[in-house]
């Protein structure tokens, strides 16, 4: 697991970016070129290696929302939704009002859209879709024919 710091520019907000290696190191120059007029300058060129056995950044409770079936996840320093941690059914912790909405809507919006989602052959499940709705479009199309014979 591997980690990148998002830093607002014009407020005191850190998101973390957490996944898998290709995954941060892929998405760091995307969310550096598409939300740039909202990023500090010290915000993460490079992954950092994330140790979940240490105290280290980000927390589960931290998460404020989750991508491709959860493989990907955004954390904000500060925030701690206790609705994680309670029985189910308990209701999420607001986000806190003084943090960067510019910068969370461009990260949502860049991170939805360019997180890769590939398969456990490395193929793009999205071209394995779109083979199998032409798959079956060509079969369904042979079955009227046929019926209509």
């Amino acid at each position: 697991m591997m980690t990148a710091t998002f830093i607002s520019n014009s407020t005191s907000t850190t998101f973390r970016l957490l996944s898998d290696n290709t995954t941060v190191t892929q998405m760091i120059p995307v969310i550096r070129s598409n939300c740039s007029f909202s990023l500090s300058n010290s915000s993460s060129s490079t992954p950092s290696v994330y140790n979940d056995s240490l105290t280290a950044l980000p927390q589960p409770e931290q998460v404020i929302q989750y991508y491709r079936a959860s493989s990907v996840a955004l954390a904000l320093d500060g925030y701690n939704n206790t609705g994680v941690l309670g029985p189910e059914g308990t209701p999420d912790t607001p986000l806190p009002t003084d943090i960067d909405t510019k910068l969370l809507d461009c990260l949502n919006q860049t991170i939805g859209v360019a997180a890769p989602l590939i398969d456990h052959k490395g193929r793009s499940l999205d071209k394995v879709a779109l083979g199998l709705i032409v798959g079956f479009s060509g079969l369904f199309l042979i079955v009227v024919i046929w019926c209509m014979c």
